[in-house]
């Protein structure tokens, strides 16, 4: 097998080379003795996979010679190919040629309208959101492995982000380069910089607008860390722990508000609105702290944008501790109730066959609520439980009575006033005679 530059009418190698540039085509030429009915085939590869072969069907006996190339498309890379002739399946002989002084190059930049497929993808015409990941693919030519790209996003000559990587060998190369902000871009003039094998190859402007504000979701945590992100996320609360909310927000101005609102079912326990002072994106942590332990039950936060709520996440509270939040303000017992429910005789002491009055002050006393008494005999049993629900929110008084179907006993008694499970108070008194 010779190899050349070129190749004359009858398929003989003129200037036969072994070296070539890598812009002109590779020309090998073999001469054959063939029988009618066999087949020649003449493979090109180079380092790393095949390139093109073409395969000849023998028609004649004869001896003659049989040219084949190797087509730059636009370049051959730099490196070693070779050329293999087979007869009949058979690898009867092979050849090695060289491609030097071929300098691998940045054809284009394109920024995209969405993700790049295989390489392409549509050209954008408009500015990037800066919440969204931002598209280009960069279209090289004869880069090999040895080759390398560097890609950097600026903005005031400040690099903002940068990838980096290995190229392959390639005539032709198209390679995506994605942006994904974390968690936004602030709307501005940037520049797009190509390096190839760390020299500049390209540069190209990138406009990108701020995204419309919004709150992404809230999580409930334990803790948060100095970048106000959550360490420890948790949905469940002893009662008497702080309680942390983490939002992701993007796009935020100085124009723009944030909040909070912690709520147990429908009444609010704390709200905090601020306006965003540091514009931009990010994590915002907001806590609650109890002043006294919280009483067990479902609970939920939000987060407010612009004083409407935007996401709203759950929690639960199973405390140990007694409830702090508790619609009973005051408890006692009494000889009598008067019609505008006023304790007429307060006392802790009565007759066998008086009845017995608790008098309770409430306040915030919602619906679907519960409030019970438990009355108590010397020995602790329980004489009676009644219990209290309002239809609808309440604040005043109300009465618990427990009237004797027969006399009671002498001793120390006991009225226990709980709130739904909680035991909020217990009022001892005496039944003498």
């Amino acid at each position: 097998i010779t190899t050349c530059v070129e190749l004359d009418d009858n398929m003989i190698c003129v200037d036969e080379t072994t070296v070539f540039d890598g812009y002109t085509r590779i020309n090998a030429s073999a001469r054959v003795v063939v029988e009618a009915g066999d087949v020649i085939k003449v493979r090109w590869a180079d380092e790393e996979s095949d390139l093109d072969s073409l395969e000849l069907d023998i028609e004649e006996n004869g001896a003659y010679p049989v040219g084949a190339w190797l087509t730059p498309d636009p370049v051959l890379p730099n490196g070693v190919y070779t050329v293999t002739y087979a007869l009949n399946g058979e690898v009867m002989q092979e050849t090695a040629v060289e491609v030097t002084g071929v300098t691998p190059e940045l054809v284009d930049v394109i920024a995209c309208e969405s993700e790049p497929e295989e390489g392409v993808c549509t050209p954008r015409t408009e500015p990037f959101d800066g919440a969204q990941p931002l598209y280009f693919v960069a279209e090289f030519t004869g880069t090999t492995s040895s080759d390398t790209l560097t890609a950097q996003l600026l903005r005031d000559d400040a690099v903002v982000t940068e990838i980096d990587g290995a190229l392959s060998r390639a005539s032709t190369l198209s390679i995506p380069i994605s942006f994904v902000p974390d968690p936004m871009l602030v709307g501005g003039e940037y520049t797009l910089k190509i390096y190839l094998n760390n020299e500049l190859a390209q540069t190209l402007p990138v406009t990108i607008e701020n995204p419309a504000s919004q709150v992404i979701g809230v999580i409930t945590c334990r803790e948060v860390d100095e970048n106000q992100a959550c360490t420890d996320p948790a949905e469940v609360f002893d009662g008497e722990e702080t309680i942390y909310a983490v939002t992701d927000v993007v796009g935020m101005t100085e124009e723009d508000e944030i909040g909070v609102r912690w709520l147990f079912g429908d009444r609010e326990l704390g709200s905090l609105v601020f306006p965003f002072e540091q514009p931009g994106s990010g994590s915002v942590a907001f806590h609650f702290a109890p002043s006294a332990p919280l009483p067990s039950g479902d609970y939920r936060v939000e987060i407010l944008d612009d004083g409407e709520a935007a996401a709203m996440a759950p929690f639960t509270v199973e405390s140990t501790a007694p409830p702090a939040l508790t619609p009973v303000r005051s408890a006692q017992t009494c000889r009598e109730i008067s019609a505008d429910y006023e304790c007429v005789d307060p006392t802790t002491v009565y007759g066998p066959s008086d009845t017995f009055y608790a008098l309770l002050q409430v306040i915030d006393f919602q619906a679907g609520e519960t409030i019970t008494a438990r009355w108590l005999d010397p020995d602790g049993a329980l004489i009676e439980e009644t219990p209290i629900s309002p239809e609808t929110d309440f604040s005043g008084a109300l009465y618990f009575d427990l009237m004797p179907d027969a006399p009671f006993p002498p001793g120390e008694y006991a009225v226990e006033i709980y709130y739904g499970d909680w035991l909020v108070d217990r009022l001892p008194f005496t039944v003498a005679e």
